[in-house]
């Protein structure tokens, strides 16, 4: 083929494409296809990702009523306020017990000067023995009252959470069984991994209206 039959071909093809013009915007709707084409394939793909990051996070939540979660969260709250006197008081009954000398008998408290064990007394810096077993009569109680927790929320809190706020209840009234520094140690475990799993629970749930 000649270089003018070459041309010819040419000329009749953009003449047939409606000019240079026609070319030019055959080009430019080409492109924009294109790109158009590239640009869904990518929002697609995020959009996909997206979505499926989503129902994964929906699949991980525990749906629970409104009604139900209520009562769980007071249950849970109740437990953790009526815990924390309780720990405080075993706390206090510890430092008692480590320095048994701070504690005062009826013998000592009438060999002091007594208008300055009076007045000590008072201003609560003397720690007597009746004292001591107030305090203890009131872990004793608090214990109890715990206990009493525990056998009302079985039937509304899941079981294994019933678990956990078993054990932390257990290792107060062991301790206070043994007196020792083993068992006080476990007080602390128990707590952790009593509130630890609580706020694990709780941030799984996905609160919804009605009955479930």
């Amino acid at each position: 083929m000649t270089v003018e039959q070459i041309w010819t071909l040419v000329v009749t093809c953009i003449v047939s494409a409606g000019g240079v013009g026609g070319i030019i915007i055959a080009a430019i709707k080409f492109s924009s296809n294109l790109i158009a084409e590239r640009l869904t394939k990518k929002y697609d793909l995020k959009l996909n990702k997206e979505m499926e990051l989503y129902r994964k996070n929906v699949e991980s939540k525990k749906l629970i009523s409104k009604a139900l979660f209520d009562k769980e969260y007071e249950i849970y709250l109740t437990f953790n306020m009526d815990f924390g006197k309780l720990y405080n008081d075993i706390q206090t009954y510890v430092a008692f017990q480590k320095d048994p000398g701070s504690i005062k008998s009826t013998i000592k408290l009438l060999e002091c000067d007594m208008d300055k064990c009076l007045r000590d007394f008072l201003n609560g810096d003397v720690i007597t023995e009746g004292s001591v077993i107030k305090l203890e009569n009131r872990i004793g109680a608090e214990i109890m009252d715990l206990r009493n927790q525990l056998g009302y929320s079985g039937a509304f809190i899941p079981h294994e959470n019933w678990l956990l706020l078993q054990k932390a209840c257990n290792a107060c009234h062991k301790y206070m069984q043994t007196k020792e520094s083993e068992d006080h140690k476990l007080i602390d475990v128990s707590m952790w991994e009593m509130q630890s799993g609580l706020r694990t629970y709780l941030e799984q749930l996905s609160v919804i209206e009605g009955e479930k």
